[in-house]
């Protein structure tokens, strides 16, 4: 080897008593990047036990719909404990078609207070959720209104299936409420779990809803809804009739159309909701409490989908699910074609005028007849 490149070795090679520090810091280094790479790690399986534990204790987390009228109904108790709660519970043409607001009911502190606890979605599967998950969270009604929507006694699908239930909304408790609706028990469980081990990524959009809001404009609207309601859970349908046009309609009643059509043309009574409704009023009965159901306006395009001798025979269901229950049923009026935006979810005009309308026809004076019966007096 020559002396050039003898030297050019000895110029760029370590000392030989450097390599062993040079080794150590090497090893220091990647025990270092292990130890970091384990404790954030275990940072973040604190976090997500701490956040599932906090999903499971905080009803707004997990479940917004319901978690922020739970709390405005524990307020109004704090603040009004003498006034008889009258609760509503329904899909979302009761959460969007009721105003407690419009009722005129006085603000007395021993007058009625009306709360709108509709649920987006449900069939008499999810109000009996709806209902019993309140019931069992400590509320007390002094009445129970209950939305029968005759359309939806036609499905037949199990909770799994329906469009209102994502596990990830559930408590521990509330998975038994849907066990005897599924088709497979298991199926709801199964789901539960994967949703509370990955909490971050299944509750993202709750969690922002509730934090951040404004970050993510288009946030599903069951997401979303809470911030929309007023102090007695009433939530406007979110288009005004003012800038619906006959194109957006026309969008909206294909949906509504394909959806119920096939249960109430020919229509016909399916064991799950028929079981719902009357648990409704088995439970209602077995805790003394005054119930009766209310049905919801339909338009008269939609009334037109039921098929030949349907309407009647959804009639004839109301009055022998009322004679067997000992339940009351509130009629639903004929409201023009304009004051819906699909055939059954009311703009917020019609929900005005309709909740007037069902207060002054029915509502009060079914509270006044409980109280001159020695029953609830309101």
């Amino acid at each position: 080897m020559n002396v050039g490149v003898r030297a050019l070795l000895r110029a760029f090679a370590l000392p030989v008593s450097a390599r062993p520090v040079a080794a150590s810091q090497h090893r220091s280094r990647r025990r270092l990047a292990r130890a970091s790479v384990w404790s954030g790690a275990a940072a973040f399986a604190a976090l997500t036990i701490g956040l599932a534990v906090s999903l499971e204790k905080t009803p707004e987390l997990r479940d917004p719909e319901f978690g922020h009228r739970l709390n405005q109904l524990r307020d109004w108790k704090a603040k009004a404990p003498d006034r008889p709660l009258v609760l509503l519970v329904g899909s979302s043409r009761t959460q969007m078609g009721v105003s407690p607001a419009a009722m005129s009911f006085p603000n007395g502190t021993t007058d009625p207070l009306v709360y709108n606890l509709g649920l987006m979605g449900a069939t008499p599967t999810g109000v009996r959720f709806q209902l019993f998950r309140a019931l069992d969270a400590g509320v007390r009604p002094d009445f129970v209104l209950a939305e029968l929507f005759a359309a939806n006694v036609g499905y037949n699908m199990p909770a799994e299936r329906q469009p209102w239930t994502r596990p990830s909304r559930l408590s521990t408790h509330e998975l038994d409420l849907l066990a005897d609706d599924s088709h497979d028990r298991r199926a709801i469980p199964r789901q539960w779990m994967t949703a509370r081990a990955t909490p971050w990524y299944t509750q993202r959009l709750p969690l922002m809803s509730n934090w951040l809001p404004n970050w993510i404009p288009h946030l599903p609207v069951e997401q979303f809804s809470w911030i929309t309601m007023d102090e007695y859970g009433y939530m406007p349908y979110p288009i005004k009739f003012e800038t619906m046009t006959p194109e957006g309609r026309e969008r909206l009643i294909g949906p509504a159309y394909l959806n119920h059509k096939r249960a109430i043309d020919p229509f016909r009574v399916c064991a799950r909701p028929d079981r719902s409704l009357r648990e409704i009023a088995e439970r209602c009965s077995a805790e003394g409490i005054p119930l009766a159901f209310f049905r919801t306006p339909e338009s008269p395009l939609f009334r037109s989908w039921y098929g030949p001798g349907s309407w009647e025979k959804a009639a004839e269901y109301v009055s022998l699910l009322s004679r067997e229950t000992g339940v009351p049923v509130f009629p639903a009026p004929e409201i023009p074609e304009e004051e819906f935006a699909d055939g059954h979810h009311l703009f917020q005009h019609g929900a005005l005028k309709y909740s007037r309308w069902l207060a002054d026809t029915h509502l009060k004076p079914w509270l006044a007849d409980l109280a001159s019966r020695g029953g609830k007096s309101p």
